[in-house]
């Protein structure tokens, strides 16, 4: 049985209520007993602003996993101390780490280190 989840090519989100942006591939992974969101973009020109978007594109993810937890938390508001409440995490709630690969197909190495081409 494959364990995989995937959220879709093309998935959309919303980064801070501003503008939809899209990643290329995105998926939940078995990482030993838990999960991991890896997230994979394809990239054919130099793009020196990458790590940013990367970044934001995690970041995004982050708040999304936090706010499905927030949900969930409040709706089971009983027995909650007030800080659980009110930020919308209890003590045993986990957000699955999220890493992104960036798979470079153009033939211009410069700004990258580490890539010799010798």
């Amino acid at each position: 049985m494959d364990t995989r989840v995937n959220f879709g090519t093309g998935f959309a989100r919303r980064m801070s209520g501003r503008r939809t942006v899209y990643r290329d591939l995105l998926r939940r992974t078995p990482f030993g007993v838990n999960f991991a969101i890896v997230g994979i973009e394809n990239q054919e020109e130099i793009d020196y602003a990458r790590p940013l978007r990367i970044m934001c594109y995690d970041a995004g993810e982050y708040e999304r996993q936090a706010s499905r937890i927030r949900k969930e938390v409040r709706k089971k508001h009983k027995g909650l101390s007030q800080g659980e409440y009110l930020y919308g995490f209890k003590k045993n709630s986990r957000l699955p780490p999220t890493v992104t690969f960036v798979l470079y197909y153009g033939e211009n190495v410069s700004g990258i280190k580490g890539m010799d081409r010798g």
